[in-house]
């Protein structure tokens, strides 16, 4: 199986119609649209949707992981699982486990004063200095 990094970017609206059926894993570029928040369970989460080559994609992440935190009008880098649900009247796929690997903060945001680009070195740096994990994280990364 190839690596996230391996995997090619989705340019094409048919290709990704085609993935969704087939419950691929794909990787995506895109603008998040929109978010916003809910439960599964007990457990909090934010959904966000990625505008991408013609079509949105909606996914789950943790509140407290940096793809949860991701602001409109961001441009993100993800890979995630396609579930095979799509709302044909809006063009919705929608997607689960989503992994964030890069992330450019949005112009005039208060985020990006400091810094204009945010992968999961700079997620490292916030989960270290927050004071999440004294020892670092128990898997070694950051959630």
């Amino acid at each position: 199986m190839p690596t996230a990094m391996d995997l090619p970017v989705m340019t094409r609206s048919a290709a990704l119609r085609r993935a969704a059926t087939q419950r691929e894993r794909i990787r995506i570029r895109g603008v998040v649209e929109s978010s916003g928040g809910g439960y599964s369970g007990r457990y909090r989460n934010t959904w966000l949707r990625i505008r991408t080559v013609g079509l949105t994609v909606q996914l789950t992440a943790a509140t407290g992981s940096p793809l949860g935190a991701a602001v409109s009008g961001a441009r993100v880098d993800v890979v995630c699982t396609l579930t095979g649900l799509v709302d044909v009247a809006d063009q919705i796929i929608f997607a689960s486990r989503a992994r964030l690997l890069e992330r450019t903060l949005a112009a005039g945001t208060p985020e990006a004063s400091g810094a204009h680009r945010a992968g999961w070195a700079g997620s490292r740096e916030r989960w270290e200095t927050d004071g999440l994990c004294s020892q670092g994280s128990p898997r070694g990364s950051p959630p």
